[in-house]
């Protein structure tokens, strides 16, 4: 079993993604069930491991407006690593996710190591993605940006039997307060009564799409870990 199924640059290709916010009413454990009964034969892939985000916008937080008031072609900046949340980040990477509706893409870019802790600082990425082999033009853009959101949860993985379609069960949600200077990491909310489920697949196999999540006795959600901690903390 991989531990590494994001390693280097990448430029992925258009894929869709359906989520299901699951809600108290089924645990992950219950969820993962659904997942090994699919009749597409879904079995694990990688290891589990814990996945942490630090959400980059605008002063105005013109993405969180635009993904709370549903605009379909938006884009979200986020800087994530794996494993220990805080302390000496060795492996990060830039992510730009690209959406159009459903439809999105997402640009990884390797990045320089930095200290996640008590006391950091925004010029502490800033610099991190100023030495990183990232192009000139997304370097400038990140530097008009702020982070606004740390968050962590645990992940797991699954492919179905003909590898056309990737589910993810996302679980023990922690959202944290983060400023551009001085953060203390106090301002923090566990969400321990959600699972995400997310389907994700090339966009050539959107037509098998609608029989596999039917499968799922949960409604499709337009659920967003950056919109619900920001929402959290407030």
């Amino acid at each position: 079993m991989s531990t590494n199924p994001t390693d280097g640059i990448s430029a992925k290709r258009n894929r869709y993604e359906r989520k299901f916010a699951v809600r108290t009413h089924a645990s992950r454990a219950d969820v993962e069930a659904l997942v090994a009964l699919h009749p597409a034969c879904f079995s694990e892939i990688y290891q589990p491991r814990h996945v942490n985000n630090i959400y980059c916008d605008s002063l105005t937080t013109a993405g969180f407006m635009a993904n709370l008031s549903g605009e379909r072609d938006r884009v979200k900046a986020r800087v994530r690593w794996y494993g220990e949340q805080f302390g000496q980040v060795s492996r990060p990477a830039l992510e730009l996710k690209i959406k159009r509706g459903f439809l999105g893409r997402k640009l990884v870019y390797p990045m320089s190591g930095f200290c996640c802790d008590v006391g950091f600082d925004w010029s502490q990425l800033l610099a991190a993605i100023q030495t990183s082999p990232i192009p000139e033009d997304i370097k400038i853009g990140m530097a008009c940006l702020k982070p606004h959101l740390l968050n962590r949860y645990h992940r797991k993985y699954f492919l179905s039997a003909d590898r056309l379609f990737r589910i993810t069960i996302d679980s023990d949600l922690a959202y944290t307060e983060i400023a551009a200077q001085r953060n203390s990491f106090a301002h923090r909310r566990l969400d321990h009564g959600t699972v995400i489920i997310e389907l994700k697949y090339d966009q050539s196999h959107d037509d098998v799409a609608e029989r596999i999540s039917g499968y799922f006795p949960f409604r499709l959600s337009r659920f967003s870990k950056y919109v619900e901690g920001i929402l959290a903390l407030q």
